[in-house]
């Protein structure tokens, strides 16, 4: 039996079938708060999101972070080259994204 109160839980591959059916619905902005950025999840962003839409990332960027393949340096050039703002959170664990103050999804 399904707790009702955990009915919502996606998988990862459900995450992404919501991301890329809501992102070109998105107006004003997404904010995407991840420990990680990597080339994939940048490329999905970039593709279906509106281009009208402001992208902000927030990302912790630890230099091992770098050196293991967590985070990509060349996705991060590339949000900011397509006019995203990146900004860095040492601590940073929680991952949200949050678009048009109309859709949050929230993990770790």
């Amino acid at each position: 039996m399904v707790n009702e109160e955990y009915k919502n839980l996606l998988s990862a591959d459900e995450l992404r079938e919501s991301l890329v059916s809501l992102l070109p619905g998105v107006k004003d902005y997404a904010i995407i708060i991840s420990a990680f950025v990597t080339q994939p999840a940048v490329d999905l962003l970039f593709e279906y999101l509106s281009e009208a839409a402001s992208v902000s990332i927030v990302c912790r960027l630890h230099p091992h972070d770098v050196r293991s393949g967590a985070t990509d340096l060349s996705a991060l050039r590339i949000a900011i080259q397509r006019g995203a703002k990146v900004s860095f959170i040492q601590n940073l664990h929680a991952k949200a994204y949050l678009f048009d103050d109309d859709i949050l999804f929230s993990g770790s």
